[in-house]
């Protein structure tokens, strides 16, 4: 009887041993407040920030904490240096911080930001995207705790500090595993090789829908954007995403809609937009931000907008503009019609003087019917002396009675007037021959 009890009390330690390592396994990732996932991680190769290539499975053999984050995001700014802490408590262990930038466009910035916050853990640049949507890292800042034997042990959505000591001492517990299998006491669900994300930790996803056709001003061009998720569309809480408009676009009053399809949740945001001006505009960019409705930081996803032309609406002008417009044009071909006719009619002879014409005399003979004998005398001299010069000669006789006929007040002699109109009618007959 005593034997029999022994034996029983043996096997109930025995039994307590092997089931030691799945409650540790539990509060390990509960209290990193990671959601614990057993699928195979996918491996990918990416440029690092500071230049080179590397690869995931570089890091093979140890824990990772994989971050996805961005410089544009708030949160992912704060859990940065937190990460660098983490970094230099497990630099040479068994512990390796990775981090992967969802900045797009030049390596530039990011680099700048991380020389300048001091941070040295090695970080990927995933401009195009390519790694953050096979791990459905729309949503940043998120953390994806990675196992020495390639496994994705578990997923970390928000922002986080990860240096404080509760969770620096939970890390070191968590790496005294050497696989995800041993973290799960021994066994493993069974994973097929491919990676397949849980739909139940996909976060919501952002898509631009596009009105088509030319616009022009004066129009309401309708933007859409869809929110989509897997699972119950009341774990999280979404605000209205944001986006920055140029000026010359007007924002109206923003509506929403929602539905279900094929097994996902679907919120649709509508934004009239009101284009104001002509011209080629970039809109957004576009940031969702939300948070689970079970507590945490908010997370943010980002598109990074597009382009919009808008053309002039000529069709659409005011009624005062057209017949403005076809008062000016009526003006312009009168004037055109007068000048073609004054051009007929003031066209000069032909010669080496035809400067010299029967209007230049008429002009002449009308101002002495008029009486400006003043304004006559002085265009008969000035034409006189233009004649002389073009023949060769000097013109110093005429320009001395101009002197004396307009500073002087010098009556020009009869005769000399009645020369000077002589010599130029005399001019005229000779270029008519």
């Amino acid at each position: 009887m005593i034997e029999s009890k022994k034996r029983l009390l043996l096997l109930i330690l025995w039994t307590g041993l092997l089931s030691s390592p799945i409650v540790a396994k539990v509060e390990l990732l509960q209290r990193l407040g990671v959601t614990p996932t057993q699928i195979k991680s996918k491996n990918f190769s990416l440029n690092f920030v500071k230049g080179g290539e590397g690869k995931l499975s570089d890091y093979r053999g140890k824990w990772v904490l994989l971050n996805f984050w961005a410089t544009w995001c708030g949160p992912c700014r704060k859990e940065m240096p937190t990460l660098e802490s983490v970094a230099q408590e497990f630099k040479g262990g068994n512990l390796q911080v990775l981090g992967v930038s969802v900045d797009q466009g030049p390596v530039g910035l990011v680099k700048k930001y991380l020389k300048e916050t001091g941070i040295t853990f090695p970080n990927f640049h995933d401009a195009k995207s390519k790694v953050s949507l096979i791990y459905q890292a729309t949503a940043i800042p998120s953390v994806y705790i990675i196992s020495p034997d390639g496994y994705l042990a578990g997923v970390f959505r928000g922002g986080k500090s990860w240096e404080t000591d509760e969770v620096l001492q939970t890390l070191k517990e968590l790496v005294a595993f050497k696989s995800l299998k041993e973290l799960h006491g021994g066994q493993i669900a069974k994973t097929s090789e491919g990676f397949s994300f849980p739909k139940e930790l996909a976060p919501p996803v952002m898509k631009i829908k596009k009105g088509k056709g030319s616009l022009k001003e004066g129009d309401v061009y309708n933007l859409s954007v869809e929110i989509k998720w897997s699972g119950n569309s009341r774990r999280y809480l979404i605000k209205v995403p944001r986006i920055t408009l140029p000026k010359g676009i007007e924002l109206k009053k923003v509506w929403s809609s929602t539905m279900q399809k094929n097994g996902q949740s679907i919120l649709e945001y509508h934004y009239p937009l009101a284009l104001k001006e002509a011209g080629s505009y970039r809109l957004g960019p576009l940031e969702l931000s939300y948070k689970s409705r079970a507590g945490g930081l908010e997370q943010f996803s980002r598109h990074p907008g597009f382009d919009l032309v808008v053309k002039k609406a000529w069709g659409k002008m005011r009624w005062g503009s057209l017949i403005g417009g076809i008062l000016c044009l009526m003006g312009l071909i009168s004037l055109f019609i007068l000048k073609k006719k004054a051009k007929k009619k003031l066209t000069p002879l032909k010669g080496p003087h035809f400067f010299i014409n029967e209007n230049l005399l008429s002009s002449l003979k009308k101002m002495k019917m008029e009486g400006k004998q003043r304004d006559y005398t002085q265009g008969l001299i000035e034409w006189n002396k233009k004649l002389s010069i073009e023949k060769g000669l000097d013109g110093k006789e005429e320009e001395e009675l101009l002197e004396l006929h307009k500073y002087g007040g010098a009556k020009i002699d009869d005769l000399k007037i009645r020369f000077f109109e002589r010599r130029l009618e005399d001019e005229i007959k000779k270029e008519e021959l």
